[in-house]
C-alpha cells in the first residue's frame, strides 16, 4: 500500500546552497520532508542514520560528485532500491544523462526545470514500487565512465572561466557604480539565477546585516535568519505567497542584524521568466528605511503628545491656509464642540453658529474685524455644543506673513474654561460667604500677617473688644495690643512666638491670653491660632472675653468644695428613705396583710356557716367585703411587686422570645379560660433578665386577654421590628381600647382607664412593666381607639443588648 505524501522525506544533495534550498520551498510546500547535504559524502551518512524515500542529487559536488554518490548507491545493500533524480546545471548533454542513467539515475532532469514538472517527477516516483533489476556497472565500467566524464569537466570549466573573465571586464566598472550607489542610498540587492544556479548577495546587502562582503552567498533560510522575531510569521506568510503564485511583492519589516542592531527594511522581490514562461531568476532589493522609520516614529510620538496634551488640557487648535482659503481642525477641537471628525465639514460657519446667541454679535464683529485688519486677538465667550451643554471657552489667534507682509495663514486655540469659571464663580461666591461670615461671627476675628508682624483685618467684634477702629488696628503691630507680661509672669512677645510656630506647623492652639484694650484695661480673652494658607504667611485669630466665664469657673470651684458634705447629707436622705421603704414594704407585707386575711376569712365563714340564716341583701354585702378583701390583697402584692423590681439588680442571659411567648400563652390559658387566638410572628433573641421579661410578658398578654374578652372573636398579634440600632416587639388586640386623651394617665400607679365592674385589676401592671423596660435602658409606648383595641410596644437598644 503507497504511503501518504504526508510520510515521505526527500534528500537534496547540493553544494549551492540556494538552488538546494529553492527546492526545499518547492517540495515543502507540497508536504514533504526535506533534507539538505551539501556534498556526497555529508549525502551518504545522512543516509547512513535517516530514513529517505527518494534522493535528488547535482552532478559537479566536492568531496564526492553526483555519479559516484549514485554508483555507491546502487552497490548499497541496504540503499540499492533508493530513487535518485539528477538535477543538473552543468552536465547537460544526451551522453551525460545516458553516463547518469548507466550509473543508475532513475530521472535525469536539466537546470531550471520547471517546478510542475520537478513535483510531478517525484510524485510519480514516489508511487511505483522500488526496484530496479537493470545491470550495475563494474568497478572498471565505472572507472572509464569517471575518466570521461573528469575530462568533459575540465573542458567546461575552461569554458566557464573564459566567459566569466570576459563578463567580469565589461561588468567591473557598472559593479563599482552600483555599490556606491547602493551605499550612499543604503539599498542592498540580491538574485537567484536558476540557469547558472547561483545566490547572490550585494557587499550592501551584506554590510546591512553585518556580514563581510565576502558572505555574500545566502540562501532563503539564512535570509530568513535575520527577520526580526515578531515579524517572521508575517515575512514567511508572504513569500510563501509570492512563491506559490509566482507574483512579485513589496513589504516593510524588520531585521537583527549579526551584530544586535534591530534595523527597520523595506524588500521588493520580483520573478524574471524565459520565453516559455519558465521561472528563471528570482531578484530583489533591501532597502535600509530605519531613519525614515524613526522619523515617522517621532512625527506620530509627537502628534499623540500633542493630541494627549490638547485633551488633557481641553485645548482644540485650527489653521487656515489663507492661500487656498483650507480649514483645518484638530481632534480635541471637534470633541469640544460636541462633534465627531467625518459627521461634519469643518468651516468658520459651522464654529460661529455654534456661538452662544449672548454672545454671538460681539464674536462675529470680533472675527470679522480681525479678518479686515489681519490682527491677533483674543476672546472669551460661551458656545452651545451639539448635545445643548452650555460651555465657556477663551479663543485666541496669529497670523503668519511672508517676507512681503502678506498674510500665509492664521492658526489659533480653543479652550475649554468652563472648570475655571465655575471655580472662580465659587471663589468669588466663597468669599462673599467669609466676609459675611467674617463681619457677622460673635468672636473677634483679626488677621495677622506674620512677616511684617502687623494686622491686615478685623470685624467688628474684634474692634469692640479692644476698642480700636480697623484703620487704627491695621497700622498696629501685634505687640500693641498686649501688657508687656501675662498672668503667668512670662513676656508677652516671647510667649506668643510659641503659639505663632504651633500655628505654622498645622496646629490651632488654643490658649488664654491679656489684652490691653484702648481705654488702657487689661481684659482676659480666650485666642485661637489658624494658618491661613495664601502666598504669604498670615494667621487668623480669633478671640472671646472670657471674664464672665471665669466668674462662672470660680463659683463652680466654690460649690465643688462643698459637694462632698452634700452629697453626704443626700447620701443619708437616701439611706433612710430606703429604710422607710423597707420599712413600708415590712408593713405592707405583714401588718396590712394579715388584717386583710382576717376580714377575708371571717366573712366566708359568716357565709357558710350563717348564709341560710341571713337575708339576701346581708349575703350580698358580705359578697362585696370578700371582693374587696382579695382586691386588698391584689394591690399589697402589687405593691410588694414594685418595691422589689426597684430594688432587683438585673441578671442578663440570652432569652429566646418565641419560646418565651408561647410559654406564658399556654399557662395564662390553663389557668383563665379564654377564646383569644394568638397570632405569633418569628421574634429574635435577647439579652434580658429572665424573670422580669417573663413579667413583662404576663402582664402585656393578660391585659390583652382581658380588654379583648368581650369581643365574638378575640385576636392577639405579637410581632417585631428591627432597626440598625433597636428591637421592637408589639402586642395588639382587638378588645376594649381605650382614649388617647387619657394616655398620659396609661402607665401611673393605680390609674385605671376603664371601670372595675368591667375589667378587674389594680392599675399596678403597666407601671411594673414600664419600671422593667426602662431598668432595661428602654422605652414602652402604646396607642388605641375606643371599641377598636390597643398597640403596646417596647423598644430595647440592640447595642446595650449586646454589651450586656
Amino acid at each position: 500500500m503507497a504511503k501518504s505524501k504526508d510520510a515521505y522525506r526527500i534528500l537534496v544533495a547540493d553544494d549551492n546552497v540556494a538552488a538546494a534550498e529553492s527546492l526545499v520551498e518547492v517540495y515543502e510546500l507540497e508536504g514533504y520532508e526535506v533534507l539538505i547535504a551539501r556534498d556526497g559524502l555529508e549525502a551518504l551518512e545522512i543516509l547512513k542514520v535517516e530514513k529517505v524515500d527518494l534522493l535528488i542529487s547535482d552532478i559537479l559536488m566536492p568531496n564526492l560528485d553526483g555519479y559516484n554518490l549514485c554508483y555507491r548507491i546502487r552497490n548499497n545493500a541496504q540503499l540499492k532500491d533508493l530513487p535518485v533524480i539528477i538535477y543538473t546545471g552543468t552536465y547537460t548533454s544526451l551522453s551525460e544523462e545516458e553516463a547518469a542513467r548507466e550509473m543508475g539515475a532513475s530521472m535525469f532532469f536539466r537546470k531550471p526545470a520547471d517546478i510542475k514538472v520537478l513535483i510531478s517527477a517525484a510524485k510519480d516516483i514516489l508511487s511505483k514500487p522500488r526496484n530496479y533489476p537493470h545491470r550495475i556497472p563494474s568497478e572498471r565500467e565505472g572507472n572509464e565512465m569517471m575518466h570521461q566524464y573528469s575530462a568533459k569537466l575540465v573542458d567546461k570549466l575552461e569554458q566557464s572561466n573564459l566567459q566569466l573573465e570576459a563578463t567580469r571586464t565589461k561588468l567591473g566598472h557598472s559593479e563599482a557604480g552600483l555599490k556606491r550607489a547602493q551605499a550612499v542610498a543604503h539599498v542592498g540587492s540580491w538574485e537567484i539565477d536558476f540557469s547558472a544556479d547561483v545566490s547572490m548577495w550585494s557587499d550592501e546587502l551584506c554590510l546591512m546585516m553585518g556580514l563581510s562582503p565576502n558572505e555574500n552567498k545566502q540562501g532563503v533560510k539564512a535570509f530568513l535568519g535575520f527577520v526580526h522575531p515578531l515579524d517572521i510569521d508575517f515575512v514567511s506568510k508572504r513569500i510563501e505567497e509570492s512563491n506559490r503564485s509566482l507574483s512579485d511583492c513589496a513589504f516593510d519589516y524588520r531585521i537583527i542584524t549579526k551584530t544586535g542592531i534591530v534595523k527597520h527594511v523595506h524588500l521588493e522581490r520580483k520573478f524574471d521568466f524565459d520565453a516559455t514562461g519558465k521561472v528563471v531568476s528570482k531578484h530583489g532589493i533591501l532597502h535600509d528605511i530605519t531613519g525614515r522609520k524613526l522619523i515617522e516614529e517621532n512625527l506620530r510620538k509627537s502628534e499623540a503628545s500633542l493630541k494627549d496634551a490638547q485633551a488633557l488640557a481641553h485645548i482644540g487648535s485650527w489653521e487656515i491656509d489663507m492661500t487656498t482659503n483650507i480649514l483645518r481642525w484638530s481632534d480635541e477641537q471637534f470633541h469640544l464642540l460636541g462633534l465627531k471628525r467625518g459627521e461634519v465639514v469643518e468651516s468658520n460657519e459651522l464654529f460661529l453658529s455654534m456661538v452662544h446667541p449672548d454672545d454671538s454679535a460681539e464674536v462675529n464683529e470680533g472675527f470679522y474685524h480681525t479678518f479686515e485688519s489681519f490682527e491677533n486677538s483674543s476672546k472669551n465667550f460661551r458656545i452651545i455644543r451639539r448635545d445643548g451643554i452650555v460651555r465657556h471657552v477663551y479663543c485666541e489667534w496669529k497670523f503668519e506673513f511672508d517676507d512681503k507682509k502678506r498674510p500665509l495663514r492664521i492658526h489659533g486655540i480653543v479652550q475649554d474654561v468652563t472648570e475655571k469659571k465655575e471655580a472662580e464663580t465659587k471663589l468669588a461666591d466663597s468669599e462673599k460667604r467669609f466676609r459675611a461670615f467674617f463681619e457677622s461671627a460673635s468672636e473677634g476675628l483679626i488677621v495677622l500677617d506674620i512677616n511684617s508682624s502687623s494686622f491686615i483685618m478685623s470685624n467688628p467684634r474684634a474692634e469692640k473688644y479692644v476698642k480700636f477702629s480697623e484703620e487704627q488696628l491695621t497700622k498696629m503691630k501685634l505687640g500693641a495690643l498686649s501688657p508687656e507680661f501675662q498672668p503667668d509672669g512670662q513676656r508677652s512677645s516671647e510667649k506668643v512666638q510659641g503659639f505663632i510656630a504651633s500655628a505654622l506647623n498645622g496646629n490651632i492652639p488654643v490658649f488664654e491670653w491679656v489684652i490691653r484694650n484702648a481705654n488702657g484695661e487689661d481684659v482676659l480673652f480666650e485666642m485661637r491660632f489658624a494658618a491661613l494658607h495664601e502666598a504669604t504667611p498670615q494667621i487668623l485669630v480669633s478671640f472671646v472675653d472670657i471674664t464672665d466665664r471665669k466668674e462662672i469657673e470660680k463659683k463652680i470651684i466654690d460649690l465643688n468644695e462643698h459637694l462632698e458634705e452634700r452629697v453626704q447629707e443626700r447620701t443619708a436622705d437616701l439611706t433612710e428613705a430606703n429604710m422607710a421603704l423597707e420599712a413600708f414594704s415590712s408593713t405592707v407585707s405583714h401588718d396590712l396583710r394579715s388584717p386583710v386575711r382576717a376580714v377575708n376569712s371571717f366573712a366566708k365563714i359568716i357565709q357558710q356557716d350563717y348564709g341560710d340564716k341571713l337575708d339576701p341583701e346581708v349575703l350580698e354585702l358580705f359578697g362585696h367585703i370578700v371582693d374587696s378583701g382579695r382586691r386588698m390583697t391584689a394591690i399589697i402584692d402589687d405593691l410588694l411587686k414594685l418595691a422589689r423590681y426597684g430594688k432587683e439588680k438585673l441578671k442578663f442571659e440570652p432569652v429566646n422570645m418565641n419560646v418565651l411567648v408561647n410559654g406564658i400563652w399556654l399557662n395564662i390559658s390553663r389557668t383563665l379560660p379564654h377564646s383569644a387566638t394568638l397570632e405569633l410572628t418569628e421574634l429574635p433573641e435577647l439579652i434580658v433578665d429572665m424573670s422580669m421579661m417573663q413579667q413583662v410578658v404576663v402582664n402585656l398578654l393578660s391585659n390583652a386577654i382581658k380588654y379583648s374578652s368581650k369581643k365574638e372573636h378575640p385576636v392577639v398579634n405579637v410581632w417585631c421590628e428591627e432597626t440598625e440600632k433597636n428591637v421592637t416587639i408589639y402586642f395588639k388586640d382587638n378588645g376594649a381600647g381605650f382614649d388617647m386623651r387619657h394616655h398620659d394617665r396609661l402607665f401611673g400607679a393605680f390609674q385605671r382607664l376603664h371601670n372595675a365592674r368591667d375589667f378587674e385589676g389594680t392599675g399596678v401592671g403597666l407601671t411594673l412593666v414600664k419600671r422593667i423596660i426602662e431598668k432595661h435602658g428602654g422605652t414602652i409606648e402604646a396607642k388605641g381607639e375606643v371599641g377598636e383595641g390597643a398597640t403596646f410596644w417596647f423598644t430595647l437598644p440592640k447595642i446595650a443588648t449586646a454589651q450586656n
